[in-house]
Order: C-alpha cells, then sequence, then structure tokens
C-alpha cells in the first residue's frame, strides 16, 4: 500500500512539472518575422513598336534600338515609352535620339542621347539645359492629356470594329493610353499613332492574330481599323 501511495506521488509530481513547463512555452512570445524589403519594380522589356524613324534615317535604326537599351538598362528608366528622332537637332551624319521613359513613381522624362556614342548611357547622354528641361517637361504633360483624350476615342471606334469577333483577348495592355508614335508634322502640330494587339478566333475556332491600329492629330480626325497581326 505504501509502495502504491509513492509510486502515485511520483506521478502527480511528474504531471504538474509538465502542465508547468507547457504554460510557461504557450506563454512565450512568438518570434515576430522580419517584412521582406520590398522588391524593386523590373523593368519592361523593350517594345520595339515604340521606336520610329524617319525612312530618310532608317539607316541608324540599329543605334536607336542601342541607345534604348541603353536609357532602360539605366538606373531611373524601368519602361521605355517611345524613342525617335529629335529632329531639330540631328543630320544625317550625326542623329540624336529623344527617349521617353517612365521610372518606378510612373513619372514620364525625355533624355536626350547622341546617336553615334552607343558604349554607354554616360557618353551617349545629352545634358539638357534648365529651360530646355522645363520645356520638354511641359510638353511631356500636354502629350500625356492629348494622348488619353485620343486614346478614349481610339477605344470606342474598336469597340465598335470588334464587337462580333468571337473570342477576343486582348494581348496588349489596353489601359496603356501612352501613343507608340508621335511625330512632329509643323510646329505645334502632332500626329499621334496607337497600335494594339489581340487575338481572336474565327467561325471554325482557329485562333487568329491581329493588331487595332488607331492615329490621327485630333479627336474628330481619328481614323481607325483592324489588321492582320504577322508577329506573336
Amino acid at each position: 500500500m505504501r509502495r502504491q501511495s509513492m509510486f502515485a506521488l511520483l506521478i502527480s509530481i511528474i504531471l504538474g512539472v509538465g502542465l508547468r513547463a507547457q504554460t510557461v512555452l504557450a506563454e512565450e512570445p512568438a518570434p515576430e518575422l522580419e517584412a521582406e524589403p520590398a522588391q524593386p519594380q523590373a523593368d519592361k522589356p523593350l517594345n520595339t513598336d515604340r521606336l520610329w524613324l524617319p525612312g530618310s534615317y532608317a539607316i541608324h535604326w540599329s543605334k536607336l534600338r542601342e541607345i534604348a537599351e541603353l536609357a532602360l538598362a539605366s538606373e531611373r528608366c524601368v519602361e521605355v515609352l517611345r524613342g525617335e528622332l529629335a529632329q531639330t537637332q540631328s543630320t544625317q551624319e550625326a542623329p540624336v535620339f529623344a527617349i521617353m521613359c517612365r521610372d518606378a513613381n510612373r513619372k514620364t522624362y525625355v533624355d536626350k542621347f547622341n546617336g553615334l556614342k552607343t558604349e554607354s548611357f554616360a557618353a551617349a547622354l545629352i545634358p539638357r539645359a534648365g529651360a530646355e528641361e522645363v520645356a520638354e517637361q511641359v510638353a511631356e504633360v500636354n502629350h500625356r492629356e492629348v494622348s488619353a483624350a485620343l486614346y478614349a476615342r481610339c477605344r470606342e471606334l474598336w469597340q465598335e470594329q470588334v464587337k462580333l469577333m468571337n473570342a477576343l483577348s486582348w494581348q496588349s495592355d489596353i489601359e496603356n493610353v501612352e501613343p507608340v508614335e508621335i511625330t512632329d508634322l509643323s510646329e505645334g502640330n502632332w500626329h499621334y499613332r496607337f497600335l494594339r494587339n489581340f487575338n481572336a478566333k474565327n467561325a471554325a475556332g482557329v485562333t487568329l492574330r491581329y493588331v487595332a491600329v488607331c492615329e490621327g492629330p485630333k479627336v474628330f480626325e481619328l481614323t481607325s481599323r483592324i489588321d492582320i497581326r504577322t508577329t506573336p
């Protein structure tokens, strides 16, 4: 009988120690997880449809692409919105390219580059004077406002043209209001061109590739069409 009592006492002591240990563990606060640092915004691949040169400067196409790639690889630029010839500053022998970029804060800006110095961003970049920078910033704001109004009308025209197509899926960012090309027709007159890729199925269920095109200088002078797309 005495042995049984001692055994019961021993069991109760062991259980008591175990319960206290569980209580202590339960009361210990869980370790705080450190927040992962914010990842920098990834650069969007260069879209060569946004690069444009007049036919007389076509020989410099590869240089324009190289300059656009340098701009995209720079610290600030996360997306190249447009790349074109700075016509008033260019000659056939010495082209100057204007590259419009968007930064991580979604602010757009334009840098100009010596088209013959493609070895590095620093070598190609043309420093801007203060007055020129202010003028360019004003021009950028105007272009964005005009582009938004024109693009809204383009979407209305496209919607009417594709409404009978089957299983339509946009391959381009349909919400992006940026044109692929802005051409300076004359002082104060600009021609805007928008391209958006999409796919749709024909009556046999085969997927076909299309591109929606819309262009013009003003809202009520826009023309739009749907073309067969030869690129992926």
